[in-house]
């Protein structure tokens, strides 16, 4: 009986302390505004009234509408891939956009619920629209929606921020991502400040070859021409 006791107390003991440890709505907020600043914009024209953090597409496939549409459907990402495409508007239709790795945008606002975090956002640059034959500058407008299926009460601030820096990074964390990324052109010096001294090394003569424990990268005439 006293085993029983135990059992159901130390079980009771771990259930109090997941939900203390559980992220609030406004910690998850905290958390993004933290690394990104909002921008302000004017509710009556839209434009930007004090520019805020400027954010870096890093994926494509997030969808966006002209900034003058008033209905618009979010990109939603479950697991870290899109589970619906968002833009067009709420009943249907094609999205005006779709954004690609390395466009600039603004945050405009984060929305916390029970099971998800969006970002509204809208492009920092004006992009040309087509409309009845002649075109026009237009800025594009959009949201996009973090969904976990246990809630966020599953997930810590810094899960949320993670998948978000998957899609959008800050730009200095976006230049440190790429000083980061073995890139075509590099030399041997350059790679070993990156990924620090290979396990072995396989010199034949032009060709050199680093070998990690994830990859291999093949250095000819000093620069990396290939990565296995």
């Amino acid at each position: 009986m006293k085993s029983t006791r135990a059992v159901v107390g130390a079980v009771l003991l771990i259930m109090i302390g997941a939900q203390a440890k559980a992220a609030t709505p406004d910690q998850i907020r905290t958390a993004i505004m933290s690394k990104f600043t909002l921008t302000q914009r004017s509710m009556m024209t839209g434009k930007v009234t004090k520019p805020g953090t400027i954010a870096i597409i890093q994926k494509a496939g997030i969808n966006a509408d002209p900034q003058s549409k008033l209905a618009m459907r979010a990109v939603v990402i479950k697991n870290g891939e899109i589970d619906h495409a968002g833009g067009g508007n709420l009943l249907g239709g094609d999205s005006g956009l779709t954004l690609k790795p390395g466009q600039q945008i603004y945050l405009y606002q984060i929305g916390v619920e029970e099971d998800s975090v969006t970002l509204l956002y809208g492009t920092v640059d004006s992009v040309d629209l087509m409309v009845n034959g002649s075109t026009r500058r237009e800025y594009y407008k959009g949201a996009l929606k973090f969904k976990y299926d246990g809630g966020l009460a599953a997930v810590q601030p810094s899960q949320v921020l993670a998948d978000i820096g998957t899609w959008i990074k800050t730009e200095s964390d976006a230049a440190a991502s790429t000083a980061n990324t073995i890139a075509l052109g590099q030399t041997p010096e350059q790679v070993v400040a990156i990924l620090g001294a290979p396990e072995n090394k396989v010199d034949l003569g032009a060709e050199k070859i680093f070998i990690y424990k994830e990859m291999k990268i093949v250095f000819v005439d000093g620069k990396v021409s290939d990565v296995q």
